[in-house]
């Protein structure tokens, strides 16, 4: 080999060292920084974007249970939706979340409901009602309730449903006439109160939910609704209050 040919290697293989070092720092340089939301596991995460500087794993992995879901059609063609939800966790309540129903019929035909917001305290069932909504034109074939969940808005709670009774009640002309005590520890306001209809075998045959504006500690109240035209007479009423203390703390 020729004294040329080696210096001329020499220079080669420089070039090429201060080439791949440009390239390396190059590449170094535009790669993203390590996030919670890269589907790695890096920055000393306990598991792939959780844990470490991420949000707890723990967080990360909590679902909604969804139990059942159904729908309704009353004598007047028009159809209540609803689901029954369960959050698992005794620790954390889910402060928001968005929900839709969606209706599914033959082929292809599909229908779905705006979506909605909502809430669910620590280790609550919870019913999800959409009331008095418009027919499909197509046969209902299945329904579906899709939730979304932002992980961060689980916190850390120990509020539980408000203790809201029902003491008496009657169903004549279409109404609901019930008389509610508020038992809880504190008033409410803004506090609605879902209303179930069961037949005598404890099957559901309709819905109907309300909000009242304030109930004071031991405070008895009358209310008065409007029912649907049920297919079938009910035989029991369920009460299941709702109060939204996220909404609260927020104001």
């Amino acid at each position: 080999m020729s004294w040329r040919l080696k210096k001329q290697l020499k220079y080669g293989f420089v070039f090429l060292i201060i080439i791949l070092s440009f390239l390396f720092l190059l590449i170094k340089n535009l790669k993203p920084a390590p996030t919670c939301y890269d589907n790695i596991k890096n920055q000393d995460e306990a598991d792939v974007d959780c844990g470490g500087p991420c949000i707890s794993c723990e967080i990360k992995n909590l679902k909604l249970e969804i139990s059942k879901t159904g729908y309704l059609i009353y004598q007047d063609n028009s159809l209540d939706l609803f689901a029954i939800i369960k959050n698992p966790s005794s620790k954390y309540a889910l402060k928001n979340f968005s929900y839709k129903f969606v209706l599914y019929g033959e082929s292809e035909y599909k229908a779905e409901t705006p979506k909605k917001n909502s809430f669910i305290l620590p280790l609550e069932n919870k019913y999800i009602l959409e009331l008095n909504k418009q027919l499909p034109k197509f046969k209902i074939k299945e329904i579906k309730l899709e939730i979304d969940i932002n992980s961060n808005d689980w916190v850390e709670s120990s509020e539980k449903p408000p203790v809201i009774d029902l003491l008496n009640y009657n169903i004549e002309n279409n109404k609901l006439n019930a008389e509610i005590i508020n038992n809880d520890q504190k008033p409410f306001n803004n506090l609605e109160l879902n209303f179930i209809f069961l037949d005598y075998f404890d099957n559901i045959v309709g819905f109907s939910k309300t909000k009242i504006d304030y109930i004071e500690i031991y405070e008895r109240k009358i209310i008065t609704i409007t029912l649907p035209p049920f297919s079938k007479n009910p035989e029991k009423v369920l009460l299941y209050p709702s109060y939204n203390y996220f909404q609260e703390d927020e104001n």
